[in-house]
């Protein structure tokens, strides 16, 4: 499932996307936010906010946006854990779906082996953004800005 804002007469519109193996659906209304009702099973999502109230579903989130989170970390502020993080991702999928082509289930190692490298990527991440300066607000009023 996913939803993006676009305009329609001017008015912002959500247009929000679900699909099976079998058949897509499509729907615009008036509020991004708004999901689709009495949906059941397994919801692949964007880690937006609305989701996390649908009830009788089990998540599994985006890995596309897995992979674009770290894009801008990569390709603007040259953070190599991300990069590194990015790698693994593409790892761990390759891994997936060559297991899933072979119809076996991954090696529970294996899994473990992904799950320990991708604590030592988020400890790496956290400690370098810990690292950074805090930025400072000069004379403006309100909240310190926020980084990239």
């Amino acid at each position: 499932m996913d939803e993006t804002g676009f305009r329609i007469g001017g008015k912002t519109q959500g247009l929000h996307v679900a699909c099976t193996p079998l058949t897509p659906f499509t729907r615009v209304c008036a509020r991004r936010g708004s999901l689709l009702a009495n949906v059941v099973g397994v919801v692949v999502h964007d880690h937006g906010k609305p989701y996390d109230t649908m009830e009788d579903v089990r998540p599994a989130l985006c890995d596309a946006h897995h992979l674009r989170e770290p894009k801008a970390l990569v390709e603007i502020e040259k953070e190599d854990w991300a990069r590194k993080m990015q790698r693994l991702l593409r790892r761990a999928c390759h891994a997936a779906n060559l297991a899933r082509e072979r119809q076996l289930p991954l090696k529970p190692r294996l899994i473990a082996a992904f799950e320990r490298r991708s604590d030592v990527i988020v400890a790496e991440g956290l400690a370098f953004h810990e690292a950074q300066p805090a930025r400072g607000r000069g004379k403006r009023r309100g909240r310190a800005p926020r980084r990239t």
